[in-house]
């Protein structure tokens, strides 16, 4: 399918693998979508120029850069950047189309109704939407009007955080499409409405659409609207610009009255006057998007609503009232389309969108043949090869880790082709198919599975998908290597033994600080059949609480997603199997997650033991991991895997150039094993370091030891 990208602050339209059904979702074909004005202009903008420019645009970047280049070296990090800076952006979060395929678990949708979107609602000739980002158009709006639904609703959540209601003076300043479409629903409100904007034809229009003052910014205006209040001021501000001048709030804190409400929709500055603001008690708030439920990925994502008895207008909500305004004629969007464009002359229209003497205010495209288009599991062929002499991997996900360390590894081994990529968004699998010469790219992971000509899969998708990927590809007889957890769960555990027993092909999970060289130096220090004590430290950091790791069925914490790679080091160093956990949590209070900070105690059969300290409260200039083993008279102290210094009779020191934690080291030991110069590790290897996270959070459940069983 086309679809139309920011390239480096370039337009471009590319043919890319069309998303795959999934569950909670639903395909759309799209009839039209909204360019928007400020975001993607803006978005234009803010990737374009120099690494310099970008960099004194966003210094915070810089920080991020310096730290990745103690961690992976100047030449990596450079790559990283300039891969980044090519990256392909898609453009447009506001369509319309008709259903042509849904996923499981959908409900209220049928395929061939109509349908306005938002979230991934990109310029695409296909989009897959969450079921709480998607409403159904009502018979007598027109699809062209029903692609504005995204924009409307930043709007109309805007007007619902000033708390305006009939009879209401509000002020609107900046009068681009969603400051001409919020003075229209407050006009349909019952307000008295003031558009307030720097270009006359703006100004006219906003008249034009039923605004009851409409003005230029200009010396006295603020005057004006204070005489048009009977010099009270207006009950609320809607600032609507795009602008990094201070003087919409500045104005906005002069023409409010006495304890009314200034509401931020669009982005400006927010230096506030503190003197006026205390004087006139006012309230100054932001407006998020489409309402609530944005950006929390339960909503969104999963598609859990919020209850109509606590939550009256989810984002889901005002999208759907946006329709009923357009329907019942409260809001008219006929004088607000600028010009309609054919999806295939995307830079054409992007070069009027940003034309400064059209001044455009809604701009859509148009898709050809939607009502043909059916669901398909696209391959999009990159090179014409057939299947290349060595070792063909296909790789299942494509997300950050995967492109800073398994493709660029995979890359760089001989005789190992990058057969395929496949990822949930289908301009992700292309520019990294593009990128390693793979010979197609496509969102379907089972193309890759059933493909006769990959002899191993590397799955790097989210948790969840980890096992069940791994048994089909176990089950179609290829070699298979999953990012670590192996599993979520002790059933999914045994499903991936089950389908191992049948089909005897090499496995392996990405535990691959056991390969790191400062490793594998510092388990050659130790006193051969005596027990050691292990204590790891890990200084985690902080992750956000509606990061995906935290969601427990994509994720399952980072007790699981993480911990089982400390629990591996502990099975590996002392070469015995666990015996007993013993977790405690470390817990703040009733929002704290548990697994972010907690104490995790292994013991061993030959009577090791492991003391994992886990937290997410340290500061980053600590190091990450710091591991310190006491045997046989010496101490052992590592650090990142980037320093060993060994205390006892005879000291030593080692240090490397850049940190180095077995990424590269662990993929070759399992291509060994692939191509049969060495045997494959047991299953087991892998099952006792997952199953101690499984006891370890039964551990932490229940206050007490857990055992294992034989």
């Amino acid at each position: 399918m086309k679809q139309v990208f920011n390239k480096s602050g370039e337009v471009i339209i590319d043919e890319v693998p069309a998303p795959t059904v999934r569950p909670g979702r639903i395909l759309v074909a799209n009839l039209y979508s909204v360019i928007s004005l400020g975001t993607e202009s803006q978005n234009l903008e803010n990737v374009s120029g120099s690494v310099i420019s970008k960099a004194i645009k966003n210094p915070e970047l810089v920080k991020t850069v310096i730290e990745k280049v103690k961690q992976d070296g100047l030449k990596k990090t450079l790559g990283m950047v300039k891969d980044e800076g090519q990256k392909l952006l898609p453009m447009g979060y506001s369509s319309s189309g008709i259903i042509i395929a849904k996923g499981d678990n959908v409900h209220g949708f049928e395929v061939g109704d109509l349908v306005a979107c938002a979230g991934d609602a990109y310029h695409a000739e296909i989009v897959s939407i969450p079921v709480n980002l998607a409403v159904k158009i009502p018979e007598n709006v027109s699809p062209e009007q029903a692609a504005f639904m995204t924009i409307g609703s930043i709007a109309l959540q805007g007007v619902r955080r000033s708390e305006a209601h009939l009879g209401s003076i509000v002020a609107v300043i900046g009068l681009g499409l969603i400051g001409q479409l919020a003075v229209q629903i407050l006009k349909s409100a019952g307000c008295q409405v003031i558009a307030v904007d720097i270009d006359d034809s703006r100004v006219q229009l906003a008249k034009d659409t039923g605004a009851h003052l409409a003005l230029k910014v200009e010396e006295g205006y603020v005057d004006k609207i204070k005489h048009f209040s009977d010099n009270h001021g207006v009950d609320a501000v809607l600032i609507c610009a795009a602008t990094s001048s201070q003087a919409p709030v500045d104005d906005a804190l002069k023409m409010t009255r006495r304890k009314g409400r200034i509401v931020v929709v669009g982005a400006v500055p927010m230096n506030i006057d503190r003197k006026l603001f205390y004087q006139k008690e006012l309230d100054f708030l932001i407006s998020t998007s489409y309402g609530p439920g944005r950006y929390d990925p339960s909503y969104e994502e999963n598609g859990l609503d919020y209850p109509i008895g606590y939550v009256r207008w989810t984002q889901n909500r005002n999208m759907a009232e946006f329709l009923r305004l357009i329907s019942h004629g409260q809001v008219n969007l006929k004088l607000l389309i600028s010009k309609i464009f054919p999806m295939e002359k995307a830079s054409e229209a992007y070069a009027y969108a940003r034309s400064p003497e059209q001044k455009p205010i809604g701009i859509l495209f148009k898709y050809q043949n939607a009502e043909k288009l059916k669901p398909v599991s696209e391959v999009v062929k990159i090179t014409d090869s057939g299947k290349k002499i060595g070792l063909n991997v296909g790789l299942l996900g494509a997300g950050n880790f995967a492109k800073s360390y398994h493709l660029p590894n995979l890359a760089s081994m001989p005789d190992v082709n990058i057969r395929a990529i496949a990822s949930n968004k289908g301009f992700n699998s292309k520019q990294l198919g593009q990128k390693y010469g793979a010979t197609y790219c496509t969102t379907d992971y089972d193309k890759l599975i059933a493909d006769k000509d990959i002899d191993m899969i590397v799955i790097a998708t989210r948790h969840d998908l980890h096992a069940p990927l791994a048994v089909k590809a176990i089950q179609s007889g290829k070699a298979v290597f999953t990012e670590k957890p192996m599993a979520m769960n002790q059933e999914e555990c045994d499903s991936i033994i089950k389908a191992l027993e049948l089909n005897k092909v090499p496995f392996a999970v990405g535990f691959n600080r056991r390969f790191s060289p400062l490793a594998v130096k510092l388990k050659s220090h130790l006193t051969k059949g005596k027990p050691i004590i292990i204590n790891y430290t890990v200084n985690a950091g902080k992750l956000p609480k509606d990061h995906w790791v935290h969601d427990p069925v994509q994720g399952g914490g980072r007790l699981i997603g993480e911990a089982c790679h400390f629990f591996d080091f502990f099975c590996w160093l002392t070469g015995s199997k666990p015996v007993s956990v013993f977790t405690h949590a470390v817990s703040g209070g009733p929002e704290d997650i548990s697994d972010n900070n907690f104490v995790s105690t292994v013991k061993f059969q030959n009577g090791s033991v492991g003391n994992l300290t886990y937290s997410s409260e340290g500061h980053s200039s600590h190091p990450k991991e710091t591991i310190t083993v006491f045997s046989g008279g010496k101490v052992m102290l590592l650090r990142d895997f980037i320093s060993l210094d060994v205390s006892g009779s005879k000291s030593e020191n080692h240090k490397l150039k850049k940190m180095d934690k077995g990424f590269r080291a662990c993929l070759e030991d399992f291509i060994l094993s692939v191509n049969g110069k060495k045997s494959p590790s047991g299953y087991e290897t892998y099952l006792w370091p997952t199953m101690c996270s499984f006891k370890a959070i039964e551990s932490m459940r229940t206050g007490n030891p857990v055992k294992f069983e034989e």
